[in-house]
């Protein structure tokens, strides 16, 4: 396995102990803070969850060419003119892609484990930095993208996400979970 290969290995081990850490702190909020207006994107933490999963499926897709939800998960990107939301709003389409918590945060894990899965079998003597993805965004548009900067994204993307939810838990005063990679355990790491 190429240096590259453990470094994007790495980072998704780091982020399924982060979702971990996220996802134990959230089981612990009362639902009424969980599924309320917390001033982001998504509305709540339920709705930004929700993103978070939908994202990681959707790319996943794209990596191994399995696209039998992809138009599923397409149209939630497509149902976004209305964000970012009111203040009032009641709801957002995001919460209703598993409405269940405790099936989300099982979906989130599976997931993340599922990323460990697809780098794991990669080739090794796959050349990361010189391939490319050819897919058809959610908008329909294809494009061709760097996979090595696209492995980097979707985890930088759950990252920003989770800091998001650690400002919502602290701000409905919950004791948010520490998640910086420093603390992800030096045994983790390859």
């Amino acid at each position: 396995m190429s240096i590259v290969q453990k470094i994007i290995l790495n980072q998704a081990r780091y982020n399924l102990w982060a979702n971990q850490q996220l996802l134990t702190t959230v089981s612990e909020i009362p639902d009424d803070s969980y599924r309320a207006h917390a001033g982001l994107v998504f509305r709540s933490i339920h709705g930004t969850l929700n993103h978070i999963l939908a994202t990681d499926k959707l790319w996943l897709a794209r990596f191994t060419e399995n696209y039998e939800n992809y138009e599923e998960l397409s149209k939630f990107w497509r149902m976004s003119s209305n964000i970012p939301l009111a203040k009032d709003a009641t709801s957002s389409h995001w919460e209703s892609f598993l409405s269940d918590r405790k099936e989300l945060s099982a979906k989130i894990i599976e997931q993340s484990q599922k990323w460990i899965n697809h780098i794991s079998a990669l080739p090794s003597t796959l050349d990361i930095e010189s391939k490319f993805l050819t897919y058809a965004n959610s908008s329909g548009v294809t494009v061709t993208t760097n996979a090595l900067v696209d492995y980097l994204h979707i985890f930088n993307h759950s990252t920003h996400h989770r800091g998001q939810i650690s400002a919502a838990i602290t701000g409905f005063g919950y004791k948010a979970p520490t998640m910086d990679l420093l603390y992800f355990k030096q045994d983790h790491i390859n």
